[in-house]
């Protein structure tokens, strides 16, 4: 969901987990989310998991580094 909060700013509903994110973002920073054409499939990352008190992402493989 968003609503446009000034003449390029649009204000975004984040997930929970993304709360410290400032949800306020200009038009050149967004673009429409693609649907999948796979049934029952979610593009939403995993929810973080808490490791010593802090939210973390549990990293599941290294696709490509330099």
């Amino acid at each position: 969901m968003t609503e446009r909060v000034g003449s390029q700013l649009y204000l975004v509903k984040l997930s929970e987990y993304l709360r410290a994110i400032y949800p306020v973002f200009h038009i050149s920073q967004l673009e429409p989310a693609l649907s999948s054409n796979i049934l029952n499939c979610s593009n939403l990352p995993p929810p973080p998991i808490k490791l010593d008190g802090n939210l973390e992402f549990e990293v599941a493989q290294i696709l490509d580094s330099k």
